[in-house]
């Protein structure tokens, strides 16, 4: 009786688990991202934000938020289609990359959540 034991590849890149593991990570980052830019807008009067290139954003044009929050999006779509690129190009480095990504997002929630924005 033959036995059948996976190879690296079949455990590393099984296509459809991993295509569903990697969008349900994408919406994930997406979500946090909006709730992120949600919480700039909600609180600009307490923004202080320590990134040197997201406080030039900021200071151009302060009162809307617009250029900052348009380059907060435009970050958030090439991480996303980078991870993207990297199920269909590269399989095996793509999961390693996604979770730790996605794993830095939910830190960031965390970080809002329980930092004090008032302080």
């Amino acid at each position: 009786m033959a036995t059948v034991s996976p190879t690296l590849d079949s455990v590393y890149c099984d296509s459809s688990q991993s295509r569903k593991w990697t969008g349900c990570c994408c919406w994930i980052i997406a979500l946090i991202s909006i709730y992120d830019a949600y919480l700039v807008v909600y609180f600009k009067e307490f923004l202080d934000e320590q990134n040197p290139v997201c406080r030039f954003l900021i200071e151009l044009e302060p009162a809307h938020l617009s250029l900052f929050l348009a380059g907060k999006a435009f970050g958030t779509l090439v991480v996303i289609m980078t991870i993207i690129g990297l199920e269909k190009l590269m399989p095996r480095l793509s999961r390693p990359v996604t979770y730790t990504v996605t794993a830095f997002q939910i830190g960031l929630l965390l970080f809002l959540h329980i930092s004090d924005i008032h302080a």
